[in-house]
């Protein structure tokens, strides 16, 4: 059993090994399996994989695990079992693991006990049911995606378009149409895009999502969308991947434009350290009640048994345990979802909307929050969706005069901005 950690997949590969390392204490509490231990000794190693990418990076993280987990004392191992860490660099490729903590990227679909796999970010499944949840709230029923470069990096708009489809069939958000601006260089060609193609729009979309990786090409999308009148109350802006909190004070402009983003984020030592947990645990629960199974390894390979009894092998017999183990950790509540061989953790993202302030500056507002699947509403009237009439009325007008720009890294506000980015207001109930 082994523990990798690589920049797009941290494996974590645990092998149960045990040594000798002094003399077995004499046993004067029961019951304590006293043979088994004096068979195995007193300490359980766990191999670490270390990936050939950033190899620094994850041993330091397992450094400070270590550390914290040394400086507590509390193992979760039965009968007083040291725990020890030996880190190896992989020989020959990427051996079954039986944990990965995957960093980026979507977790593979597999239903192997002996595989299970921990996230450390919302992969683009959950990105995708992010943006489903928050435009059904919103009661928009179908909608635009605007694509800026690198929009196919992550994968999303693909995923969001497959949930939206029911079991029948049916769209529960439909993609109208999708307007590809990845090869417009110049802010005119953006603005005769986006001109053309929402004048043959009638009425316009109530919702547009912008994907894109470039801050550069979506400055210049909402800065052109602004300039021709296609905001609230006609058309309302969502961006399509997440943003960090601090990305948000250099975006100015729309009003009632919609972004979300991770909050509270965890470093990766506080995955790995519910990971040992999470194998401790199993581990501890499984020695009460069979220790031989628990303690020795009985056979290699998980997948045979040791003899034609219906007897199972350590690792099958661990691997029941591990399915069914769940606790409050550092990174939040942690279960196994064995039906697709995933731990789950959490990740909090809030959601904001653009809006003037008490002297007309734009301001950020949190209006709601993502957590384990569920969106959790702060504004009511935020997510009615604006009415036929006000759809009607808006269509064409201009709402003002522009409101600043999403700055590029050193790129200067734009004549004629009022600011060069809004500050974010949290109004939260907290958790």
């Amino acid at each position: 059993m082994h523990l990798i950690f690589s920049r797009f997949l941290a494996y974590f590969y645990f092998g149960f090994q045990v040594v000798l390392h002094s003399f077995i204490d004499p046993c004067h509490l029961h019951p304590q399996p006293c043979h088994i231990l004096a068979q195995i000794g007193h300490t359980v190693r766990l191999g670490a994989l270390l990936p050939t990418r950033q190899p620094a990076r994850v041993q330091a993280a397992l450094n400070r695990a270590l550390a914290s987990l040394a400086q507590t004392g509390d193992n979760f191992l039965p009968y007083n079992l040291s725990l020890e860490m030996v880190p190896r660099e992989p020989l020959n490729g990427d051996p079954e693991s039986l944990f990965s903590i995957i960093e980026q990227g979507e977790p593979l679909k597999t239903q192997n006990r002996f595989h299970l796999q921990m996230v450390t970010r919302i992969p683009p499944s959950g990105l995708a049911e992010l943006l489903l949840a928050v435009l059904q709230r919103s009661g928009w029923q179908e909608g635009m995606a605007v694509l800026c470069q690198g929009w196919e990096e992550a994968g999303v708009l693909e995923l969001l378009e497959l949930q939206s489809r029911t079991d029948w069939g049916e769209a529960r958000w439909h993609l109208q149409a999708v307007l590809n601006l990845s090869m417009a260089e110049e802010e005119a060609e953006v603005a005769d895009f986006l001109s053309e193609h929402f004048r043959q729009a009638r009425p316009p979309p109530a919702s547009v999502l912008l994907f894109g990786a470039d801050p550069q090409c979506a400055a210049t999308v909402l800065r052109s969308a602004h300039d021709l009148g296609l905001t609230l109350p006609t058309v309302h802006w969502i961006m399509g991947y997440p943003l960090s909190p601090d990305a948000l004070h250099s975006i100015g402009l729309p009003l009632g434009l919609l972004a979300y983003g991770e909050v509270d984020r965890k470093p990766l030592d506080f995955y790995i350290l519910d990971a040992l947990q999470l194998v401790s645990r199993a581990v501890s629960s499984a020695t009460v009640v069979r220790p031989d199974l628990a303690l020795i390894q009985n056979m290699v390979n998980c997948y045979d048994k040791p003899n034609k009894h219906e007897v199972p092998s350590s690792g099958q017999y661990l691997a029941r345990f591990l399915s069914n183990t769940s606790f409050t950790g550092l990174t939040g509540a942690v279960k196994v979802q064995r039906n697709v061989s995933r731990v789950l953790t959490s990740q909090r993202f809030h959601i904001w909307s653009l809006r003037r302030d008490a002297v007309g500056q734009p301001t950020w507002v949190t209006v709601g929050s993502w957590e384990s699947g569920r969106l959790e509403v702060e504004e009511q009237g935020l997510w009615q969706g604006p009415s036929p009439r006000q759809r009607a009325e808006g269509q064409g007008g201009k709402e003002g005069r522009p409101l600043g720009l999403w700055a590029a890294s050193g790129r200067e506000p734009a004549a004629g901005g009022d600011v060069g980015g809004a500050p974010l207001r949290v109004h939260a109930r907290g958790r």
